[in-house]
């Protein structure tokens, strides 16, 4: 009996030996669950702040891709408009007062606030000299499509009255080699040349707008000092 006894004693204090608390252990473990916990944390609020980052970052990419969306096809708008405006102009007819057409020798010409536009060339001259009045009116402008696809035409001067050359004046004139521009131009229109030989030059002064135009297009330059 007290074999038994003793044998059971010594069970139970193996038994509390063996469940016996460590309390260092247990310390060093509740620290490393705060650690690793503490690390999630950190680590969900940067995966937060860099999904907010980048949200941000497409709502600001998909505003400028509108804006530039738009602008585009404003421009397209505007660009279609202005080809359809020349597509339906027709040939002016004869008349007289501020913006009707008129015929005088071979030039065909609209005046407006008493200024004349050249609006087409009705004449087979290779060389044309434009002069700088018609009728008494000024001329102060060539118009849209004023020469366009006048394939004999070699050489045209324009005279020191024009200030403007407009959208495709002289478009198409495969032979042209020769342009004089004076320094009173300070507009010339999209397409003005378009199509004209590589080899065509344009006489111009030297500093004016007509040399900054023509090199910036690739044009040939003649340019004197006055």
């Amino acid at each position: 009996m007290k074999k038994v006894l003793v044998l059971g004693v010594l069970v139970c204090l193996l038994l509390c030996g063996c469940i016996q608390r460590d309390p260092e252990k247990e310390a060093l473990e509740e620290t490393t669950d705060t650690l690793e916990t503490e690390d999630r944390v950190e680590d969900s609020d940067a995966l937060r702040a860099q999904l907010a980052y980048y949200e941000e970052l497409v709502v600001d990419l998909q505003a400028e891709l509108l804006n530039l969306k738009t602008e585009l096809y404003a421009s397209r708008v505007e660009y279609e408009e202005r080809i359809a405006e020349l597509e339906a102009q027709k040939a002016p007819s004869n008349g007289g007062g501020n913006g009707s057409s008129q015929a005088s020798t071979d030039f065909q010409y609209t005046v407006t606030n008493g200024f004349a536009t050249v609006t087409a060339y009705t004449g087979t001259e290779k060389v044309v000299e434009i002069p700088a009045t018609i009728d008494g009116y000024t001329v102060t402008a060539i118009g849209d499509r004023a020469f366009l696809d006048h394939f004999k035409l070699t050489s045209v001067t324009l005279p020191k009255t024009v200030t403007s050359i407009g959208w495709f004046a002289f478009s198409g004139c495969i032979a042209l080699e020769q342009i004089t521009v004076p320094a009173s131009v300070s507009s010339i229109s999209y397409g003005a040349f378009q199509n004209c030989p590589s080899t065509m030059q344009m006489d111009c002064i030297s500093g004016s707008y007509a040399e900054q135009y023509a090199r910036s297009y690739g044009i040939r330059v003649v340019s004197a000092s006055s």
